[in-house]
């Protein structure tokens, strides 16, 4: 007879791979397009939306677009699909947790659009800014981050660029509760909220509901924060939003262990990093096992934790990841 955790195991690889095969409508007709046109502006454009969306879907075919894309950039005399091309290479880049190629992107992105001194220009720099800043953000330098995501606001506030100024008061709000300040948090949650049914796309509204949910999170409200979630999964599964199912994961996770419910944590935590493989992210792979590892913890199952804390700590020090490594090392010396 099947142990009841191995048919969960099976059963949650096989919708795995039923997300792998599904198919991308906007992937293909972006493709479809492509095919037809003759204009290298257009053609560079339609690549940059092919490697955008690949990005949060399918990691191995990022890689292969990403290369397309650059090399399409260094031969092109259309400057702003170059730049936007550096701007979505520096987001692949900082996704692998390749951070010296994703600066080196991004610091072409922002020469290029800065150049322009135009309104396309300054609304490319400040994207470039929202994405840059989710560096620093992901990797614990919160300070750095926050400033970088100010600067970018102060210039999305003059246009009506609605999805991108959500993805900013979305990394306001996360940011400000991390630093422990949950008014400011609530205060760009706020602003967050009234642009959220004026932006179409998934991703980012996805991204806002995890954001939201979070928030109440903070707040003790966990009933209303879990159906925000499922709400935010529902759109990420439609769309094959690994990654961003991976977060939403780990973030339900992590409302869990806040009601020391570590058993249910660590399910949701596993989930999170079988989403993470799926979507190419080591980084983020490696900070769900290590929540794994929290859960047994506090579960007190110590030879457990310790064999998952020691095996993330390593793949942690692959990844150069300074924050995880402080995480891991705080659990590991109780374990000693």
């Amino acid at each position: 007879m099947i142990k009841l955790k191995t048919l969960i195991a099976v059963l949650f690889f096989t919708a795995a791979l039923n997300f792998t095969h599904a198919k991308n409508p906007k992937i293909d007709s972006l493709k479809s397009v492509l095919q037809k046109t003759e204009n290298d502006s257009v053609k560079l454009n339609l690549l940059n939306g092919i490697f955008y969306e690949y990005i949060n879907t399918d990691t191995v075919e990022a890689k292969i677009y990403c290369e397309k894309v650059l090399n399409e950039a260094e031969k092109t005399k259309y400057n702003f699909e170059k730049a936007d091309a550096f701007r979505i290479a520096g987001i692949y880049y900082g996704n692998i947790y390749n951070y010296e190629k994703a600066i080196e992107n991004f610091e072409k992105a922002k020469t290029l659009f800065k150049s322009f001194n135009n309104d396309a220009g300054n609304i490319g720099y400040a994207k470039t800014l929202t994405n840059y800043g989710a560096l620093f953000h992901r990797n614990g330098d919160f300070l750095t981050s926050l400033e970088i995501y100010l600067e970018a606001e102060s210039i999305l506030a003059k246009y009506e660029e609605n999805t991108i100024l959500l993805k900013v008061y979305n990394s306001l709000a996360d940011v400000h509760l991390y630093l422990n300040k949950n008014e400011k948090a609530m205060m760009h949650m706020d602003k967050a909220k009234s642009l959220s049914n004026l932006v179409n796309d998934p991703a980012v509204k996805a991204e806002y509901l995890i954001s939201y949910a979070n928030n109440l999170v903070y707040q003790n409200k966990y009933e209303e924060a879990a159906k925000i979630y499922t709400d935010a999964k529902r759109i990420a599964e439609k769309n094959n939003l690994y990654r961003l199912l991976s977060v939403y994961a780990y973030d339900y996770g992590f409302m869990l262990s806040r009601q020391e419910n570590y058993k249910d944590a660590e399910i949701y935590c596993l989930k999170s990093a079988e989403y993470a493989r799926l979507s190419g992210s080591k980084f983020d792979e490696c900070d769900a096992m290590y929540k794994v590892g929290a859960a047994n913890y506090h579960m007190r199952k110590f030879e457990k934790a310790n064999k998952i804390l020691l095996k993330t700590l390593k793949q942690a020090e692959e990844l150069k990841s300074k924050l995880l490594q402080r995480n891991i090392l705080d659990i590991l010396v109780y374990l000693e």
